[in-house]
């Protein structure tokens, strides 16, 4: 005989992790033997505000910044946007993390001086639109180099044949408006200049056209320079940019031919003949 159906009293519970709310609800459901608990996953929700996981020291600023809050579980997407200033000065930062300034659209001030930071990580500046004072002085790693570098986007092969569309990046991200002009030997651009904006990482795109059939070459000119107020770390331009293949050119070659099928002293012209036809 089988056993009856039982039913699970209906169970709400919200867990609460370091940087992550979790709201799970569990209801009442028949079970068959073997199997006292159903759960509902598609009414799991799951919210990461992101704030915990971040530098503790730049965890601890964004708390003192936003009133009323000192939980940093606690701490909204709509929080981050209003604050302005971090001062991070002597605060005993050995590493920074990618993500430890993304949401804070508004912060105009970021002070770094007089850490233990000796990199900065990919992407830390990118989502900072509204930057006017950067200071990272005093860091092993100071002045921190920014390199900016040609890619081609539209083949990951650089030789492929054209034209090509090219772009500048920036791997930490532009703290500032980036404008860098552009050269090329053996082919056009469709723009002299490009500009990676402010708290991206990627400029626009040019394309690039091979004049005949040789490579073109593009190459970056002169570094940005820094705005006022941006302290300890300076600007770059990486190698050029080689595209295209190289033409291979036909080469003849030397074929001897004994005229009159003697051996020895007997006259021998040498012909330049052109490669066959393919």
């Amino acid at each position: 005989m089988g056993h009856p159906m039982r039913l699970v009293p209906a169970l709400n519970c919200v867990i609460i992790f370091a940087d992550m709310l979790i709201a799970l609800s569990l209801h009442a459901q028949g079970t068959n033997e073997g199997s006292d608990l159903v759960s509902n996953t598609s009414e799991q929700e799951v919210i990461n505000y992101g704030i915990c996981a971040r530098t503790p020291q730049v965890r601890d600023e964004i708390l003192d910044q936003i009133n009323g809050v000192r939980d940093c579980g606690l701490v909204t997407v709509a929080d981050l946007p209003s604050i302005t200033t971090l001062s991070l000065n002597n605060s005993g930062i050995t590493t920074l993390q990618a993500d430890d300034f993304s949401g804070l659209s508004s912060l105009a001030t970021l002070r770094l001086k007089d850490n233990s930071l000796s990199t900065l990580p990919a992407g830390v500046f990118s989502g900072l639109t509204s930057l006017t004072r950067l200071d990272l002085r005093g860091n092993p790693g100071s002045d921190f180099t920014l390199t900016l570098q040609l890619d081609r986007i539209d083949d990951a092969d650089d030789t492929a044949s054209g034209p090509a569309t090219v772009v500048v990046k920036v791997s930490e991200g532009a703290p500032f408006d980036m404008t860098v002009d552009l050269s090329v030997m053996g082919g056009t651009l469709s723009s002299s200049s490009l500009t990676i904006a402010k708290g991206s990482t990627q400029s626009g795109s040019i394309t690039v056209t091979q004049s005949g059939m040789g490579q073109a070459t593009v190459s970056l000119n002169v570094a940005p320079a820094l705005p006022n107020n941006y302290r300890g770390i300076q600007t770059a331009v990486g190698n050029p940019l080689v595209l295209f293949e190289r033409a291979v050119q036909n080469r003849g070659f030397f074929l001897s031919l004994d005229l009159d099928g003697s051996e020895g002293d007997q006259a021998v012209q040498s012909l330049a003949v052109p490669p066959p036809l393919r």
